[in-house]
Parts: C-alpha cells; sequence; structure tokens
C-alpha cells in the first residue's frame, strides 16, 4: 500500500524490491523539478523581481536545510532567553503547523510553555502577522523561526542548524531526499549550529569541513540536547532523572529525529520495552493511545515518556481517556559546548549601534 510510511522507508533506503525502485525514480523526477522551483524562486530575489520585506526591529533567522528534527526548537528558545536577559523587546514569528483541531501547533505550544511573557506569532503570512502586530506592539528583535528558506524577510543574522546525527540526508533534494536545498545554501549563513553533536561525534570533522569548504566565514558552533527532567502530564509534577535508572518504559514520539530522542532515554538508564514511533507533527487519534495501553497492560508497563512536542498533542486525549498509568514528557534544554561566546557575540553585536 502507497502510503507516507512507505515513501520515508523508500529515501531511507528501508526497503529494496521492485516497487520501491520505480518509487525512487518517480522521487527523483519530483526532486529535480522541486529544484527548478527552488532555483527559479532564488533568482526571483536575486533580481528583485521578488523583493523581501525589510523590518525595522532586528531579525535573527533560524532555520535549516533539511526537513525533519535537528533541534530547532530549542536554540529559538536559547537565543529568545539570551536575549530576554538583556531586557529586548522579543517576538517570535513562526509558520506553526496545525496538527489537531485542539492544538494551534505543537512548536508554537512549547515555546509559549517555555517563553513564558514572550510573544508567539503564528501564521502562514509572516510578513503580514509582524506588520499587523508592530502597528500597536513595540519589538527591539525578531526572531524568525524556520526561516532559512523564507526569502520574504530580510535578517540581519542567519543562523543553520545542522542535524550532526544526519545532516545531509542520502543528499538528495525532496522528496528524494530530505533536503530542502542544495548544500551551497550555506553560503547564506553567518552562523551554523551543530546540534546532538554528543550522540554523533565520529560525523562532525566531516560536517565542519563541509561547511569551511563552502563558506569559509561561517562561525561554527557546537551543542548538546541536555535532559533536565520529567514532567507528569496529569500532575504537572517534575520528576528528577534517576527516575528513568533500570526503569521498562514505552517510548512514544512524532518528530522527525525518534532515534535521537530513544537514545537519550538511554543514557539515563530507561529500558525501551516498545518504541511506538509516527511521522513528523502526526495528529494523534484516540485509538492510538489505546493501542499503547493495551500494549502496556499486557507486558506490565506502567510509564510512557515522550516529547514536550508530543505532549501538547495528547493531552486532551489523556484527560479523556484517564490512562491508569503515568504519561510523561522529557524536559530538554540545547547546551552550547563549543564557541558559545563567539555565538553571543554575534547576537549582541546586531545592538552594538
Amino acid at each position: 500500500m502507497l502510503n507516507k510510511e512507505y515513501i520515508k522507508k523508500v529515501v531511507d533506503e528501508e526497503v529494496d524490491d521492485a516497487g520501491s525502485t520505480a518509487m525512487k525514480c518517480v522521487l527523483w523526477v519530483a526532486a529535480f523539478l522541486f529544484w527548478c522551483v527552488v532555483m527559479i524562486r532564488h533568482g526571483l530575489y536575486a533580481l528583485r523581481i521578488l523583493k523581501a520585506h525589510k523590518f525595522e526591529p532586528k531579525v535573527i533567522s533560524i532555520g535549516n536545510l533539511t526537513v525533519g528534527g535537528v533541534g530547532k526548537t530549542p536554540l529559538v528558545e536559547y537565543v529568545a532567553e539570551h536575549l530576554n536577559k538583556q531586557s529586548k523587546k522579543i517576538v517570535v514569528l513562526m509558520r506553526g503547523y496545525m496538527t489537531q483541531p485542539k492544538v494551534k501547533s505543537d512548536e508554537a505550544e512549547v515555546l509559549q510553555n517555555n517563553l513564558g511573557q514572550i510573544k508567539i506569532l503564528t501564521g502562514k503570512n509572516r510578513v503580514q502577522i509582524a506588520q499587523e502586530y508592530l502597528k500597536n506592539h513595540p519589538a527591539d528583535v525578531i526572531i524568525l523561526d524556520d526561516g532559512f528558506q523564507h526569502l520574504k524577510i530580510q535578517r540581519d543574522l542567519d543562523i543553520l542548524v545542522i542535524d550532526s546525527i544526519n545532516p545531509w540526508g542520502n543528499g538528495y533534494l525532496l522528496p528524494r531526499g530530505i533536503l530542502r536545498e542544495r548544500l551551497p545554501a550555506i553560503r547564506r549563513a553567518h552562523v551554523a549550529v551543530l546540534s546532538k553533536t554528543d550522540l554523533a561525534e565520529h560525523n562532525i570533522e566531516g560536517i565542519r569541513k563541509k561547511i569551511k569548504d563552502i563558506n569559509p566565514d561561517c562561525l561554527i558552533v557546537e551543542s548538546i540536547h541536555r535532559p533536565v527532567h520529567l514532567i507528569d502530564m496529569e500532575t504537572k509534577a517534575q520528576c528528577e532523572l534517576y527516575f528513568l535508572q533500570g526503569k521498562i518504559i514505552c517510548a512514544l514520539s512524532a518528530i522527525g529525529s525518534p532515534g535521537s530522542f530513544e537514545d537519550l532515554l538511554r543514557k539515563q538508564g530507561a529500558v525501551i520495552e516498545e518504541s511506538y514511533r509516527f511521522l513528523d507533527h502526526h495528529p494523534f487519534s484516540k485509538q492510538d493511545i489505546l493501542n499503547i495501553l493495551q500494549f502496556c497492560k499486557a507486558h506490565q508497563i506502567d510509564t510512557v515518556v515522550t516529547t514536550q512536542k508530543d505532549a501538547v498533542k495528547l493531552d486532551f486525549i489523556l484527560k479523556e481517556l484517564k490512562p491508569n498509568i503515568k504519561f510523561m514528557y522529557l524536559s530538554i534544554q540545547l547546551t552550547i559546548t563549543q564557541n558559545e561566546k563567539d555565538f553571543r557575540g554575534r547576537i549582541d553585536f546586531l545592538f552594538s549601534n
């Protein structure tokens, strides 16, 4: 049966049959057409036939070259918190992906929960949304989430996040691969932040060399995702990470990089009996959760651990089902392990004049 899961397996080279060979050909043709569209679009902006909007506040774009979970949201939090400590008026501008009727956007909900009073604006037409907001509200800086390909807005600092585990995928553009643009697009980046470097130490030198070959002036920053604590989704109580030591659990995620999430759980000592992986932004159904509960009952498992991004989508389902097992999410923070001072300096320089 042809579906998104099968196409993903073809892209990830997980199937090898007559059907997958034919599908790869179709996807390659589609990728070529996608490349043509990308090049035409960039050309129109380069010739100023299409013009990028210039905002009065400084614009910091945070984006990526690939689809999937590169760790962009924790970096948005990091930059926003850094600027907030300097009393800057911050607006986070994001596309937002509608996942379920009762959830505006999983990433927007996470950012709003973690950043408190910082304004989060979501919508398809980000220029219009920002213009309307700025008519009545002052701002010093706009953080443009998922902005590397959003050429409609001029930016003062372009930050590119690269997943150290799987930086370029299979090297093909969408939909044959996971690249949104060819690697020469790295030339536009002022800063490249390598995420999850502790989970892919063998890849780091190769990634650094590739970036420097394309963009010698790009500042390269290394970072990790550090687990902070667990949150019980029913009581909202914090739980220390040692709770996972030797704990048999089920892992549940609908993110672009489920393997890295599961690796974090294992590093905390968790024993994953079953891993439930859904496609990124999957809209959870009641049946999805009932299936998990049935497995847990059969195997005497009393804890399911998910991501914060998925927790906001699960909340109303769990309130309805009232399961007799724990559902918890892992709270993480981005920690910069190399070139943090230079990275903050690049941000602060925007406001030095």
